[in-house]
C-alpha cells in the first residue's frame, strides 16, 4: 500500500478570474510549484501571464494547464454555462484525483461551487484564498449595492418603495436560479447555505472550502463578523511582501512590456470610474455621478497643482465608464497627466510611481498592494465624500486616509519637500511564511481531522 506520508501532496489550483491571479494569487502558485506537483485549471491569460507559466524555470513543478472558461469564454445561455461548469468540474476531479484544491473562492461562481464540492466528496482538501479586498462588512456592502441599483435601473419618477420591491426580488431570483435551479437541472443537490454572491451575503469560506485565508487581521475580523467559522479562518500575506516571489512579478513585467520608471518623480493615481453612485456614510443620502466627477477632477487639479512638473499617471478600472469624457477633461488639467489604459495593469503604475493616491471612495485593493510593493512609498486614501465603503482604510497601518483637500494639500507639500514621514509600519501577521507550508499544513491538519 502507498505510503501517503511519503508521497507527494498532488495540487489542483484554479485562476480565478484573470486579474486577480496576475496581481495576487500566481504568487501563491509560484510557491506551491517549487515543492508539489499541479495543475492549474486556468482562465483566458494575458501573454505574458500564458507564457511565464509555460516556463519550466519558473513553475518546475507546474505539470499541466487546463482551460476552464468561467470567466472568459464566450458564456452563451446561464444553461449551457451551468452544464459546462458542472461536468468540466467533475470531470476535473474525477481525473486528477488531487489532495489538494485551491482557489480564490468557494462561492462566487458555478464552477468553483461544482469544484469544491465534487472535491470535498473526494476527500480533497479545499483551501479558498483572498484574491482582493472587501468593500467592507457585508451588511453594508449589501446595502450600497441595493441602493446603487434602485437608482440605476430604474427612472426617477417611479417612487421609491416599488424601485426597493423590484430590486430585492430581482434578487432573490437571482440566487435561486444560481443556487437552486443551476444544480436540479444538473441532477444534483440545491447549494443550500448562508453566503451567496447574488445576495451579497455571507462570504467565501461558508461552503465548502475547509479553510478560507485571508491577507490581514483586519479581513479575518471582517470574514468572521460576515459568518466564516473562526475555525477555518487563517492568516497569509500577501505575495507582494514576501521575498521569495518577488523575482516571478519582475519577470511577470518584464514580459509584458509594462511602463518603466521614468527619469523625474511621479504619481499614480486610481480611478474607480465604475462606481456610479455614492451614499454618506451618516445618512445615506445619494452621491450623483456628476458631483463623484466633479470631485475627482478637483482633487488631480490639486495634486498637479501641488507637485508641478511631476508625471501624474491616472489608472482607470477596466470596467469604468464615461472614459473618454474623462480623459478629455482629465488631461485639460495638465500636460503632466497621462490617463493609462484601463486594460493595463494597476500594480504596473503603481510600482514605477513615488506615490500612489486612491479617488474617492478609495475602496481599492490596488492601494494594499501599492504597500504591499514598497512598504515606505506614500500611499494616500482620498475620502473627501465621507463615504459608506470609502473608510476602509481609516486607522489602516501605512497608509493614510485622508477626507479633507486641505489635509491632502498639506500632505502633498511634504512630500514634494521630501519631510512626508510614514506613520506606523504596517505589520503582517502570518500564520505561515509562504503558500507550500501553508499547504503542507492544512492539508495535515484536515487528514488529522
Amino acid at each position: 500500500m502507498e505510503d501517503i506520508d511519503k508521497r507527494p501532496i498532488k495540487i489542483l489550483f484554479y485562476t480565478f478570474t484573470p486579474r486577480a491571479f496576475r496581481a495576487t494569487l500566481i504568487g501563491h502558485l509560484y510557491e506551491i510549484c517549487q515543492k508539489y506537483p499541479t495543475v492549474l485549471l486556468s482562465e483566458k491569460l494575458d501573454d505574458a501571464t500564458e507564457k511565464i507559466l509555460k516556463d519550466r524555470k519558473w513553475f518546475q513543478n507546474l505539470e499541466k494547464i487546463v482551460p476552464v472558461r468561467q470567466f472568459t469564454g464566450k458564456q452563451g445561455s446561464l444553461f449551457a454555462q451551468n452544464f459546462r461548469a458542472f461536468r468540466q468540474a467533475r470531470k476535473t476531479i474525477k481525473i486528477y484525483k488531487p489532495d489538494v484544491v485551491v482557489s480564490g473562492s468557494d462561492y462566487n461562481s458555478l464552477f468553483e461551487l461544482y469544484l469544491f464540492r465534487f472535491a470535498k466528496q473526494a476527500g480533497s482538501t479545499t483551501i479558498a484564498i483572498q484574491p482582493s479586498l472587501p468593500l467592507g462588512e457585508t451588511k453594508i456592502v449589501q446595502r450600497w449595492i441595493d441602493l446603487t441599483n434602485i437608482y440605476e435601473r430604474f427612472p426617477g419618477f417611479i417612487p421609491f418603495p416599488p424601485r426597493n420591491v423590484a430590486v430585492h426580488v430581482r434578487k432573490q431570483f437571482g440566487h435561486f436560479l444560481i443556487y437552486w435551479l443551476m444544480p436540479i437541472l444538473a441532477g444534483q443537490k440545491p447549494f443550500i447555505g448562508k453566503s451567496s454572491y447574488v445576495l451579497k451575503a455571507g462570504n467565501s469560506g461558508m461552503r465548502d472550502a475547509d479553510f478560507q485565508i485571508v491577507f490581514s487581521k483586519k479581513d479575518f475580523e471582517l470574514f468572521r463578523k460576515s459568518g466564516v467559522p473562526e475555525e477555518k479562518l487563517r492568516l497569509l500575506s500577501h505575495p507582494f511582501s514576501r521575498q521569495s516571489t518577488n523575482a516571478v512579478f519582475e519577470k511577470l513585467y518584464e514580459l509584458g512590456g509594462w511602463p518603466k520608471k521614468a527619469s523625474g518623480r511621479s504619481v499614480s493615481i486610481m480611478l474607480p470610474n465604475e462606481i456610479t453612485f455614492g451614499f454618506h456614510d451618516k445618512n445615506w443620502q445619494l452621491i450623483s455621478r456628476d458631483k463623484r466627477e466633479r470631485e475627482w477632477q478637483e482633487i488631480v487639479s490639486i495634486i498637479a497643482s501641488a507637485l508641478p512638473g511631476w508625471k501624474i499617471y491616472i489608472k482607470p478600472h477596466p470596467d469604468g465608464r464615461n472614459l473618454s469624457i474623462l480623459k478629455e477633461k482629465f488631461q485639460a488639467i495638465s500636460s503632466d497627466v497621462t490617463v493609462a489604459d484601463p486594460r493595463s495593469a494597476a500594480e504596473a503604475y503603481t510600482k514605477i510611481s513615488d506615490v500612489v493616491v486612491g479617488l474617492p471612495p478609495p475602496a481599492s485593493t490596488t492601494l494594499f498592494t501599492a504597500l504591499m510593493q514598497s512598504p515606505q512609498k506614500p500611499v494616500l486614501a482620498i475620502d473627501t465624500l465621507k463615504e459608506v465603503i470609502g473608510d476602509y482604510y481609516k486607522d489602516f497601518n501605512g497608509i493614510d486616509y485622508i477626507t479633507d483637500k486641505d489635509k491632502l494639500i498639506q500632505t502633498l507639500k511634504l512630500i514634494k519637500t521630501n519631510k512626508y514621514r510614514k506613520g506606523s509600519s504596517v505589520t503582517q501577521l502570518k500564520n505561515f511564511n509562504d503558500a507550500a507550508e501553508m499547504i503542507g499544513s492544512l492539508h495535515k491538519v484536515k487528514q488529522q481531522k
